[in-house]
């Protein structure tokens, strides 16, 4: 399972270094979010994301899950999405991995993201986002790009 999860972050990483290529003219290619969702009880998650193209993304994520009866673990999740919309307002779908660490146990899971995404004024560089993903549940969060 170490494996995979080694296998995961290096294609990340690589995928990162063809992206950069591409996206040179962008100005705010990445982003930083947090987001609080309901999954089992409470989710909080960080996300890292870096514009691909114009549209596409690709996310890497991380967060801790707590149970109903006083458990809890972490997961971590890799996800392309897209944005689509116009002005501020963009509906957001995305699929993706999701690994999700409980006890000794290791769980992988296809992961599939559907919200919507506000961002601020120009030259603010805020985000609000909301939606709905197995490894976030139904979440809320805000962001920055940079």
């Amino acid at each position: 399972m170490k494996r995979l999860l080694k296998l995961v972050i290096i294609l990340f990483l690589c995928n990162l270094s063809v992206a950069k290529i591409k996206a040179q003219s962008t100005a705010q290619r990445s982003s930083l979010s947090a987001s609080f969702g309901l999954s089992i009880v409470v989710n909080a998650n960080i996300n890292y994301a870096y514009q691909m193209t114009k549209r596409s993304y690709i996310s890497l994520g991380a967060g801790r899950i707590g149970g109903i009866f006083g458990g809890s673990g972490t997961h971590i999740d890799l996800t392309h999405f897209f944005l689509r919309g116009n002005t501020n307002h963009y509906f957001e779908f995305g699929y993706g991995v999701s690994a999700f660490f409980v006890s000794d146990d290791t769980d992988i899971l296809p992961n599939i993201r559907l919200g919507y995404r506000k961002i601020g004024k120009k030259g603010n560089g805020g985000f609000f986002r909301t939606g709905i993903s197995i490894s976030d549940g139904l979440y809320i969060g805000k962001g920055f790009y940079f």
